[in-house]
Formats: structure tokens, C-alpha cells, sequence
């Protein structure tokens, strides 16, 4: 028999006692209460004593016991205020006793009023309960609320303590610190209560009650409180707060909130509260900044406050025509939709898909007020989001606002506050840059510029600003709106002013690009605005913003040209004596225009780059001067910006000066001194880029020669101090890309001057370093050329009135700053490897033999990427193929590329070393014989190795012009053109048709007559792979000798196809540099190996830098489309349903209850990932619990992979599998049924009743043994799963204790299923028999 059953046995027993027996019974049970008040209370002896006042007679008797059970019940309270299975017993004996129960709450509601120092004319009553410690008073104020919540959860037709100054207290208790959290609990527990249309209220509260709040209801006489009693009490207390109240963690208060007009909706209350701004503003704080159930219980309560409006009305937040109602509400519904999907629910693929949706919603017809639009955007582009959905829907606003930018005029505040934080992202920038050779561009940037440049169009310039804009962070506010900067300024002043505090308001921790084309929308827009004027306070801003710190040079110079210009739009209306900060800096902006104009009318066809070496003064003829002025001065006539004039000076001397005119020590202690300088300055760029000039000069090297020639004994300090010079700078040029040109012009011209230079210098490592890490532009220095690029055409812009103004523009562009790009380096070096001289084949062949060593000797796998590994590497053993390979040598580098060629599997690298290898064979044709004899040794086992010997033989064919070779090979071509191999047939399929075109070129009839020969010729032809363009590196055609130029190797189209790859030079480098310094420049330069070649059709190449050394192709940034768009329908992947919002009511032990009365057994597994999957789907489908082996594997990687958190938030226990078994047994008494999902003789088909198969109170029964003496197939409705591992499955010990056995039906030809796919599948089946009876 239950302990409830025998209460009510009890109870019914005393019932019909006498008077003495139920004193007797009230004095046992009475000494029972008592004895349990030092341990756990007896509730049974509680419950049968508050049931014993009702049945007394005397009331002295009862006001006495109640008095007691008071004391009882009070002080117990506090000693278990977490335990809220035993305060919802005590509230459900409270309520069985209305004489008890109404002492016990008018008593806990004083002691809360006096404990809170709150008014209370009855507060005597509870001081006796009063705790002086302030934080034992504070467990006993949650306890009494935890309490009065455990109440609420009693069932509806139950007595509930419901009066005007609980509630009251209640509404009070909320912001207040310590009892916040409790009142909010509390008042969603009577929420949910009050849902009920029938709720039972104590009689004894009629007094208190006003007649406004009860109803007897007529059948059952019963006090019952009426609908509608809270009305704006609860609103009204929440229209109290601050706003940043509702900003961050307020779920307990929306929770709330929501629940309250769910409540005023039920039950078709009018309330005044929704046509109240505060209403609107505090609830879309708690949509822009809050956590996931925050955000739910706000779209929800937007929803259904619209439908409590019945009345026109317009606040900042929200415009509602009451005419409009039912398409106003289909437009917040589907907003709140856009909105779970892009800001809660977060798959990119969504959000991308619904961004068309939110165009057309926002369209011309659009009845949302912007505040919400902006709520949407801002909380989307919060950094807490990840960066797959902030990247489209900010791009999808930058073409918005470009797109429709009068849509946008009111988003000021979001524009400073939510976008510019998101749209000056460094990362934005960087990588969405591309370099070309024409120009390099930034397409984020541009779109940022654009889209400011077209809302300071498009805003209105004679409307004054918004009075008040929604703020977009709550908590940087002091009411629930914010003025904007000037009451007065226009929307178009508003824009402005907002992208420049902004900026200033970073304090320099701005990407500097940003800056720049932040600015450069601004001055679009107000070019585009004549009658727009900027105002002091942006004056001043501006110039703030010129100063900024920690910019590149360039950048900085076209952020002071841009605020220079900026200012030019001042209004001159205001007095100059109000300027004082920004007066300087105007005098400044406007003397530095005045300067350039002067310097244009001065100057007649001035050349295009004024070097420092041309204005430098000749006050110096001799290095004995320099030296004499240097001691002098001591040393300032090179510190700082001497530096570079100075060092001009020393080159012209060098350049001009007899070399026995000067010690060779005396040329040691100039460029020791100036070393010495440049490292005391951390070699900043002006003297980075002399020091290349200096130290290589020709006579600095022939002076070195000599020395060493001589064998001197200062020979070695010259020799050193330039080795050091050239390390060091090739250092600086591996991060420093504009110093790879002067580099490698200085380094050129110094050897053509006296090739001898390779004997004193480390050439062959600087090479190798050079060509295994080829300096690449880094993307923060490719800013430097966009801002190069933006200030010529700003420059040309502003200047473009001036007759002469093209040429000094060209002064200040990145020529001016750096010098040549990098690519005039590349191409002086691999020129000057082009040229080496016969007498030093030696130090071609020792480059390249360090180049091949690597790939000589790798070993199978090779990786595709490898650190290694890169296409400049071949390309330079291609160029030195002409130098380095002799006929004693050429079968060690036949064998050493072909060991490369068969191991590579990069078509890339395949291509360059087969054209290699083809170069050889050119220049040894008696070695080809290797190609088809190998051809003939060969199996079809070696693929790889087969088709590379046939690329091979098509290479060298045309130039060996042997009949007998072709026929040789087009006789082999043909079985393999019918080989199981595909790689073998594919390109045997590629060389036939080749040969054969060649044979009829030349008249081989051997050939051409030979009708097999003509039929697979023919056949082969037909085939459409054969004919279309060429779109992979292997099906690319190659003339192993037509085509070996420079421009092919360095710019030919292997690097385009498939993963593009870098191009480090190009045709036009080369012409250039020939005109920078003609190869006839010295005596000593010696003829091209290798010619230039042609230049090729132009074609854009845009592969972006960053991506070149990874040879991984840089996807171009999604703009999602804002017109001509047709939205489609889509769905939210989670979704919500507003009703799922509510609260449930009941003990809290059915509160927590999960709802399948499943247990899923995981014990035989031991994979964390299946564990995992197997935690997701038993949470996901309320299964009571998981059992597992050891709960350890709950905390390793795999395991929370496949998780998702899900083992938060139902238990997963521990169960070892040895104890599985009799764990199994024990369960079985207790009315579980065991089932394993398993396939044996006797397994039933999962869902497959057996024949007599009935179910009874969720037990299977097979009446007649079933078909085949099979096991039914279906799951009992209290079920324990037992899943076998993953190779075994289960045990035959747990086997002998299941109850039954399942299997899973499949049609495949694999009969076995992943254990986590087993699993789903069984536990959906459960949910599919049993999931409308639970």
C-alpha cells in the first residue's frame, strides 16, 4: 500500500471518530511532528494534523493548533529553501487547510514587507521572525518567495493565496537587488496559474479581496478569482526601470513579461500599456542585446502585443495604424521569423537564402519601423556572432543601403553604433584585396565608401535629424532614446557626424584602410551635396582624425589629403574665433594646397620621379672629404634625415670617382659608418632602400676585388661588411617587398660591371634562399599601393584645373615612396641568371644542384603541399638547364628529374619538370632511346610512370624529327590507348592523335598509310574530350622549344589553370627593367640564354597574394542580391512555437520528468564519437537516460563534437558493462522491459508486430509464438534499449537477460548500420508507437 493510500485510510478513519479519539489522534501525530523537527520533517503527521483542524470543534483549539502548525511550517521553510519538492508539499497541506493555510501566507508576506523596509501597517505581526544577520534574513526572503512559487504550482481547483497586496508585493519586488530573480520565478508560477480560467482562492480572503476579483462560482460554491485581475499592475511596475534593466541578462523578466500578456490575451484584457513608447523601447532592448531565450520571449511578446492594440498609434519604436492591423501583424510575424533564422538560429546557408526575404520585406510597402530593422541588423553584426553570418548580412547592407539608401537615412545611430564596428574589420579588408598588374583594389572598402557616400546623398538636407534615435547599446544610456549630436543638424549633417566620431571615438584602434575609405565616402558625398556645410565640431573631428597614430606612410599622407579637403566644406558662416583647435590645422590643410600650386606653376615638364639624389647639393667631391666632414661634425651629417641626401652624395662620388683615388680602407670606414647609422635608426624605409645602392656599387665591389686579389690584411673587412650588406638586406626584403627591386637592379649591375663578384660574395646561398622563399607583397603593405593608387587620383582630382598638375602627381605616388615594385627585382635576378657566363657554368650548376637535391630525394607519399616545395623553384631549375647541364652530366639529371616526376602529384609541378626533362633531351637527343625502351619495360602496374613517359615522347617528337621514333611510339600507343588504366589510356588518348597530326605535317608515310593507325586516329578525334579547350594543366599543349621563352616559363597559362598560382613576373617587367638599366649597361654582361619571347594576350589575372604560396584559390566575397530579386519560401530550421514559451505547472518532480519513458544503454560502446551522437539523439528525444561505461569519455573532443552540449542537459550515468547484466535483472522487477537491437535467429523486424501480437498497458504479448518463432518487432512503452558495440555487438552475457531482440530492416548489400544511426532509428520508432499516448 502507497504512503498515499494510507493518509486517505487515515484520514477517513478520524473522519468518523469521536471527539476523544481525534484528541488522541492529534496528540500522537502532534508528538510524531515534533520529533521529526531535528531531522527530515513527517509531512504524514503534518498533513494529518492540518487535516484535524477542520474536524475541531472548539475554536480556542484551532486558533491554537494553527498557531503551532504556523511555527512549524514558517521556520521549516527556511531550513530547506532549495528543496522544492518538500515546499510544494507543504503549500499542497496549506491549501488543504484554509485556516492554516491563509496564517502561513498573511505571515510570509509581512515578514517580507517588514523585512524589506517596505510600508506595512501590519508589520508588528511578523517582527517576531526577524533575523538581525542581513544574509540569514536574505536565505529566508528567497525562501518564503520559493515558497509562494511552489503555491502557484498547485492544481487550479486547490486554494491560492491571491490578494491585491501580495500581488503588489510582488510587482515591487522586481529590480529590486536580492529578491529580483525570486519575484520573477514567482509571478511566472501565478502566470501560469492564472492561465487556468478557474482559479480556487482561500475564503478567508474575501475582506481583502475587491469585488472586481473574485466570483462564487454557482455549482461548487467555491471562491474563484476573476480574469484579468493583474491588468497593468505588473506593466507598470516594469515602466519603472531603467533601461539598461532590460539589457543583458533580463530572461527572467521578459519570461515575465511574456507571460503577462499571454495572460491579457486569454483573457481579452484591454491595456493601456502597449500604446506607451516606454513599452516598445524597453522591449527592443531586450531584442538587440540578450541572450537566446531573451530574444524568443521578446519576438514573442512583439507578436502578440500587436494583437492587444485596437487603436492608432506612433512612438520613436513603432508606427501602428490600426486599419492596417492584420498586415501589420503578417509583417512583425514573418520579421520575427528573419529574425530567429539569421540572430538565433544562425545557419549561414539560411541566412544567406533568407536575405532576398528581408529586402522585400523592408521594400516600399514595408510597415516596420526602422528601429526594429536596425534591432535585426545590429544584433546580427554583434562580435558574439560568428563570422559566417556577420559577413552576409553586412555585405547584404552595404549593397542595400547603396541600392536604396533612402531606406537607410534613419539608421544613423545603428550606421556608428552596430555597422562601422562590423564594416572596419581588418579581416574585411584583407580579404577581399586583389592585386593585378594594372591595380590593386579592395572591394570591401570600395562597397564601404559607396554605400557612405550614397546615404549622405540620399539623406534629406533640408530635414532636421531625428529629435531622438533608438540607441543600439542599451547600456552605454541613460534613458530608454538618446539625442542625437545637434538638435539642429540635418540627417545628412547626422551621417556625417556620426562616421567621424566613430572614428575619433576608436582612439586609433581602427584598421588605417578603414580610415581611408571612410573618409573617401565623405568626400564623395559631399561632393555630391553642394549645399551641405560641416560645422565646428567636425572641423574639429577632422582634424583629430589627420593625427591619428600608427599609420603606414602613404596612408597617412592620404588621410591628412582627405581631411584637408574635408575641411574645404566648413560652413563659412561660423566666426574663425570659435575654431582655435581646428584653426591650425586649417591653416595647414589650406597652406599645403597653396604649396602644391605653387610647385605646379613653377615647374615646366618636370620629370615624373625627383629623386633625393638629384636635389641633393655637391658640397662633397672625395671620400677623404666625406670622412673629414663626417669626424667634423661627429657623425650628424648622416644622422636622421641627412641620411639619405648624404648617401646620394657618396653613390654620385662612387659612380664618378678614379678607384685610385681613395684607400680601400677609407671606402670600409663609409660604409661601416653608414651601417653603423642605419642599424642605429632600425633601418627605416628612406635608408633601407640607399643602403642596396650604396654597398653595391660597382666600384664598391671592384674596390673589394681587388683586396681580396692583392691578399691583403684588411682584405677581409670589405669583403665582410658587403656579405653582411647582403644578407641583411635580403632579410629586410623577405618583409619588406620594396627593397626586393632595389636589391636586385643594385646586384645586377654590380655583376655585369665585374662578374667576379660571385667570388666574394655568397651568390649561390642568397639564391638559394631567394628562389626557396620568394619574397611575396604581405597583404598590410599592398595597402600601402591602394593608398598610392587612391592619392594619385585624389591628387588628380583636386588638381585637375592646373595646367601642369599631371606632372607633379607623379611625385607623389608609390614610386615616389618605395621605388620599382618587386617585380622589377625578380625580373633583375632572373636575368642575371639568365646571363651567367660560360667561364662560371659552375655556379648555375651549384644553384641547381641545391635546388634539385630535395625533390632528387624525396620518398613515396609524397604530400600535394609541402613546405618545400614551390613552382618558382622549377621554373629556375627550367631557366638553368641551359647552364647547368653537360653531356657528362645529363644522365645523372635525367635520372634525378624523372625520380621527381614520377613520385609528383601536382599537375603543376608535373608539367615543369616534364618540359625539364624535354630541355635535356633537346640538348642530348641520343639519350631519347630511354624514353621508349622504358616504355617497353614497363607493365601496366606503374601508371603513373607509363603516362609521364608518353608526355615525354610527345614533347620530344617534333624536335628529333625521326620517323622511325614516331612509329616506334605510335605502335606502343596503341594497346595503351585501350588500357583498364585510366590514367594510361587517357593520355595515350591525348599523344596519338599528336603524333599522328605531326607524322602528316612531315610526310611519314609509315604512318599516315597504315590504316589501324588512321581508324584510332579518327576514332580518338571524335571524342569530345579531344576537342574542347583545354581546361587542365595535362591537357595543355606544349612545344618544348616554341615555347621555351621567359615570358612562357615565368607567365605561361599552367600558372591560370586549375588553382591559379603566383606569377612573380611578367613580359613587361622585363622591358622595364631593360629600360631601367640596359643589359649593355657594363662591359662584362653576356648574351640571354634563354629569350624573352613575345608578350602574351592580356587576361586578368586576380588571384589574391595570400593565397598564392598556399595555391588555393580565394573565393570572391557573396553580395546578396537586393533587387530584382524574387524572394522564395523558406523555412527556419528550429523554429519556435509561442506557446512552447509557457510554463507548465504541477509538482516539480513532474515538472523535470522527461517525457519517453525510455533508458538507452551504451555501455558495450567505447567510441567517444558514437557516444556523442547517441548523447544528442537521446536528449533530443526526452529519453529518461544514458548509461555509459565510464562517464569520462564525456569530456573528450570527439565526444563533444558529435554532442553539441546535449549531455547538459539530461543525465547520462555511468554503468560498467561487467555489471550490465545484473543491473539488466534489477530493472526488470522494477517493470521495465529489456530489448536489444540486434541481429540474431530470433530477432523480430524493428516495427513488425508478431502474428497474435496485442498490446497490453504498454507490455507486447505474443499469444502464439509469432511467424518463423520470431520476436515481435515492436517497443514496449517502458523500454530499456540495449545498443552492442560496435564490431561485436552485444555480449551473449546481456543477451541471456534481454528481454527480446530487434533488428533493423535494410535492402542493401550492407546488412550492418552505424551504432549512432541503429540507435535514431529505434528510439524514432519508439516515439512513432508511443509518441500520441504519452
Amino acid at each position: 500500500m502507497s504512503t498515499s493510500d494510507a493518509y486517505h485510510d487515515i484520514q477517513s478513519i478520524i473522519q468518523f471518530s469521536d471527539e476523544s479519539t481525534k484528541e488522541a489522534a492529534r496528540k500522537h501525530y502532534w508528538t510524531r511532528l515534533e520529533q521529526s523537527l531535528s531531522g527530515t520533517l513527517d509531512f504524514e503527521a503534518l498533513r494529518i494534523c492540518a487535516r484535524l483542524l477542520l474536524l475541531s470543534a472548539a475554536p480556542e483549539s484551532v486558533e491554537k493548533s494553527v498557531q503551532k502548525l504556523q511555527r512549524v511550517i514558517l521556520d521549516y521553510i527556511p531550513a530547506q529553501p532549495n528543496n522544492e519538492e518538500q515546499l510544494y508539499l507543504l503549500a499542497e497541506i496549506c491549501s488543504s487547510s484554509p485556516q492554516l493555510g491563509c496564517s502561513v501566507f498573511h505571515n510570509i508576506i509581512n515578514y517580507i514587507l517588514a523585512a524589506t523596509d517596505t510600508s506595512n501597517p501590519d508589520g508588528s505581526q511578523a517582527t517576531h521572525y526577524l533575523i538581525r544577520s542581513k544574509e540569514e534574513n536574505q536565505i529566508k526572503l528567497g525562501a518564503y518567495y520559493r515558497f509562494l512559487k511552489c503555491s502557484y504550482w498547485l492544481p487550479s481547483d486547490q486554494p491560492h493565496h491571491i490578494t491585491p497586496k501580495l500581488v503588489s508585493l510582488l510587482a515591487w519586488s522586481i529590480g529590486h537587488d536580492g529578491l529580483d530573480g525570486y519575484a520573477h520565478d514567482t509571478i511566472s508560477a501565478l502566470l501560469t496559474l492564472l492561465s487556468n480560467r478557474s482559479v480556487v482562492v482561500f475564503d478567508d480572503n474575501v475582506e481583502a479581496l475587491p469585488t472586481s476579483w473574485n466570483n462564487r462560482d454557482p455549482v461548487s460554491g467555491q471562491l474563484q478569482i476573476m480574469p484579468g485581475v493583474l491588468s497593468d499592475t505588473l506593466f507598470d511596475r516594469l515602466n519603472k526601470l531603467p533601461p539598461v534593466y532590460f539589457s543583458g541578462h533580463a530572461s527572467k523578466a521578459f519570461r515575465t513579461w511574456f507571460q503577462w500578456v499571454s495572460y491579457m490575451i486569454s483573457n481579452a484584457v484591454e491595456t493601456q500599456a502597449v500604446y506607451s513608447p516606454e513599452y516598445w523601447s524597453a522591449l527592443r532592448i531586450g531584442l538587440l542585446d540578450g541572450a537566446t531565450d531573451q530574444r524568443k520571449y521578446c519576438l514573442g511578446i512583439l507578436q502578440q502585443s500587436l494583437a492587444l492594440c485596437h487603436q492608432s498609434f506612433e512612438t520613436p519604436d513603432i508606427t501602428f495604424d490600426v486599419s492596417k492591423k492584420e498586415g501589420t501583424i503578417k509583417q512583425y510575424r514573418k520579421y520575427c521569423t528573419l529574425f530567429e533564422i539569421i540572430v538565433l538560429d544562425r545557419y549561414p546557408n539560411q541566412v544567406q537564402a533568407c536575405l532576398p526575404e528581408l529586402t522585400a520585406l523592408l521594400g516600399p510597402a514595408s510597415l516596420i519601423n526602422s528601429a526594429w530593422v536596425t534591432a535585426l541588423l545590429s544584433a546580427a553584426l554583434n562580435p558574439k556572432i560568428q563570422d559566417g553570418v556577420r559577413k552576409p548580412v553586412g555585405n547584404w547592407y552595404l549593397e542595400y543601403a547603396t541600392s536604396q539608401p533612402g531606406s537607410c537615412i534613419t539608421h544613423t545611430t545603428f550606421l556608428a553604433e552596430g555597422f562601422l564596428p562590423w564594416a572596419s574589420q581588418g579581416s574585411l579588408f584583407t580579404s577581399t584585396l586583389v592585386s593585378t598588374r594594372i591595380k590593386t583594389t579592395c572591394s570591401h572598402g570600395e562597397a564601404l565608401a559607396k554605400t557612405i557616400a550614397r546615404l549622405v546623398v540620399a539623406a534629406p538636407g533640408n530635414m532636421p535629424a531625428s529629435k531622438f534615435e533608438p540607441c543600439t547599446d542599451p547600456k552605454n544610456q541613460h534613458s530608454s532614446h538618446h539625442p542625437s549630436a545637434s538638435s539642429s543638424i540635418t540627417e545628412q549633417q547626422a551621417i556625417v557626424h556620426k562616421v567621424l566620431s566613430y572614428m575619433l571615438g576608436t582612439g586609433g584602434k581602427i584598421f588605417p584602410p578603414a580610415v581611408i575609405f571612410l573618409l573617401d565616402g565623405l568626400l564623395q558625398g559631399l561632393e555630391e551635396s553642394p549645399d551641405l556645410l560641416l560645422e565646428i565640431s567636425d572641423i574639429e573631428m577632422i582634424a583629430a582624425i589627420s593625427r591619428l597614430p600608427a599609420m603606414p606612410e602613404i596612408t597617412a599622407e592620404l588621410c591628412r589629403e582627405y581631411c584637408a579637403e574635408l575641411s574645404r566644406y566648413r560652413n563659412p558662416t561660423i566666426p574663425e574665433t570659435q575654431f582655435l583647435p581646428a584653426q591650425a590645422f586649417l591653416k595647414e590643410a589650406s597652406a599645403r594646397l597653396q604649396d602644391v600650386r605653387r610647385q605646379l606653376d613653377a615647374t615646366q615638364a618636370k620629370s615624373a620621379a625627383i629623386t633625393a639624389s638629384n636635389n641633393a647639393p655637391d658640397k662633397l667631391s672625395t671620400l677623404n672629404e666625406f670622412l673629414r666632414e663626417l669626424h667634423r661634425t661627429q657623425h650628424k651629417t648622416i644622422q636622421d634625415e641627412e641620411f639619405v641626401p648624404t648617401s646620394a652624395q657618396i653613390i654620385r662620388i662612387l659612380d664618378t670617382c678614379d678607384q685610385n683615388s681613395f684607400l680601400p680602407s677609407e671606402l670600409y670606414q663609409v660604409l661601416d659608418t653608414f651601417w653603423e647609422e642605419a642599424d642605429r635608426q632600425d633601418y627605416p624605409r628612406p635608408v633601407a632602400i640607399r643602403l642596396a645602392a650604396l654597398f653595391f656599387n660597382p666600384t664598391c665591389i671592384q674596390t673589394s676585388l681587388q683586396q681580396f686579389q692583392s691578399d691583403s690584411v684588411n682584405q677581409n673587412e670589405l669583403k665582410a661588411t658587403i656579405t653582411k650588406a647582403l644578407t641583411s638586406l635580403h632579410r629586410f626584403a623577405e618583409g619588406r617587398t620594396y627593397l626586393v627591386s632595389a636589391l636586385g637592379l643594385s646586384l645586377r649591375r654590380a655583376t655585369f660591371a665585374d662578374p667576379k663578384l660571385v667570388t666574394i660574395l655568397p651568390i649561390v646561398d642568397f639564391f638559394i634562399r631567394f628562389v626557396e622563399n620568394p619574397p611575396v607583397a604581405k597583404k598590410e603593405f599592398l595597402f600601402e599601393v591602394v593608398a598610392a593608387e587612391k592619392l594619385g587620383e585624389h591628387l588628380s582630382r583636386v588638381l585637375s584645373s592646373s595646367e601642369n598638375g599631371l606632372d607633379l602627381i607623379s611625385d607623389r605616388d608609390y614610386v615616389a615612396y618605395y621605388g620599382q615594385r618587386e617585380w622589377i627585382g625578380y625580373a633583375a635576378l632572373i636575368d642575371l641568371l639568365n646571363r651567367i657566363p660560360e667561364d662560371q657554368a659552375y655556379v648555375a650548376k651549384h644553384i641547381m644542384d641545391r635546388l634539385l637535391e630535395p625533390w632528387r630525394t624525396q620518398k613515396a607519399p609524397i604530400p600535394i603541399i609541402s613546405k618545400f616545395k614551390n613552382v618558382f623553384q622549377l621554373q629556375i631549375m627550367l631557366l638553368l638547364t641551359e647552364s647547368s647541364v653537360t653531356k657528362e652530366n645529363a644522365d645523372w639529371y635525367l635520372d634525378s628529374f624523372m625520380h621527381a616526376l614520377i613520385l609528383e602529384p601536382w599537375p603543376r609541378y608535373r608539367f615543369i619538370l616534364e618540359w625539364i626533362i624535354a630541355r635535356i633531351y633537346f640538348h642530348f637527343p641520343s639519350k631519347t632511346h630511354r624514353i621508349l625502351d622504358d616504355l617497353a619495360r614497363l607493365d601496366e602496374n606503374s601508371p603513373v610512370h607509363i603516362a609521364s613517359l608518353m608526355k615525354l615522347a610527345l614533347l620530344t617528337a617534333p624536335f628529333l624529327d625521326s620517323e622511325d621514333f614516331a612509329l616506334r611510339l605510335m605502335v606502343q600507343l596503341i594497346p595503351f590507348s585501350a588500357s583498364p588504366k585510366v590514367h594510361i589510356r587517357h593520355e595515350a588518348h591525348w599523344c596519338f592523335p599528336t603524333i599522328f597530326y605531326l607524322a602528316r605535317e612531315r610526310n611519314w608515310s609509315s604512318i599516315t598509310d597504315n590504316p589501324a593507325f588512321v581508324a584510332l586516329d579518327k576514332h580518338i578525334r571524335s571524342l569530345e574530350k579531344f576537342s574542347a579547350v583545354p581546361s587542365t594543366i595535362r591537357t595543355l599543349k606544349l612545344d618544348a622549344v616554341k615555347d621555351f621563352t621567359l615570358t612562357k616559363i615565368f607567365q605561361g597559362q599552367y600558372l591560370r589553370l586549375e588553382t591559379p598560382d603566383m606569377q612573380y613576373v611578367a613580359h613587361e617587367d622585363f622591358i622595364a627593367l631593360y629600360d631601367l638599366q640596359p643589359h649593355t649597361d657594363g662591359s662584362h654582361a653576356s648574351p640571354p640564354r634563354v629569350p624573352l619571347g613575345d608578350p602574351l594576350p592580356a587576361i586578368a589575372f586576380t588571384t589574391p597574394p595570400s593565397e598564392w604560396k598556399k595555391s588555393t584559390p580565394a573565393p570572391a566575397p557573396k553580395q546578396a542580391q537586393t533587387s530584382n530579386t524574387t524572394p522564395t519560401f523558406f523555412q527556419t530550421k528550429s523554429g519556435f512555437d509561442i506557446a512552447s514559451l509557457l510554463h507548465t505547472s504541477g509538482p516539480p518532480s513532474a515538472q523535470h520528468q522527461r517525457p519517453a519513458s525510455v533508458i538507452l544503454i551504451a555501455s558495450l560502446i567505447d567510441n567517444p564519437t558514437n557516444l556523442g551522437g547517441l548523447s544528442r539523439i537521446a536528449e533530443s528525444f526526452g529519453l529518461e537516460a544514458l548509461y555509459i561505461d565510464d562517464l569520462k569519455k564525456t569530456a573528450h573532443k570527439d565526444f563533444k563534437a558529435t554532442s553539441v552540449t546535449s549531455e547538459k542537459h539530461f543525465p547520462i550515468r555511468e554503468l560498467k558493462a561487467f555489471q550490465l547484466p545484473a543491473w539488466l535483472v534489477e530493472q526488470k522487477r522494477e517493470g521495465w522491459i529489456v530489448v536489444g537491437i540486434e541481429q540474431t535467429d530470433r530477432s523480430g523486424i524493428l516495427g513488425e508486430g508478431a502474428v497474435g501480437d496485442v498490446q497490453k498497458d504498454g507490455y507486447s504479448i505474443v499469444l502464439d509464438g509469432g511467424e518463423g518463432g520470431k520476436a515481435t518487432g515492436t517497443l514496449p512503452k517502458k523500454c530499456i534499449l540495449v545498443l552492442g558495440a560496435e564490431r561485436s555487438g552485444i555480449t551473449s552475457e546481456v543477451l541471456a537477460v534481454v528481454d527480446r531482440c530487434v533488428e533493423i530492416r535494410t535492402v542493401g548489400v550492407t546488412r550492418s548500420l552505424n551504432v549512432q544511426t541503429a540507435g535514431g532509428i529505434a528510439v524514432y520508432e519508439w516515439w512513432r508507437e508511443w509518441g500520441g499516448k504519452v
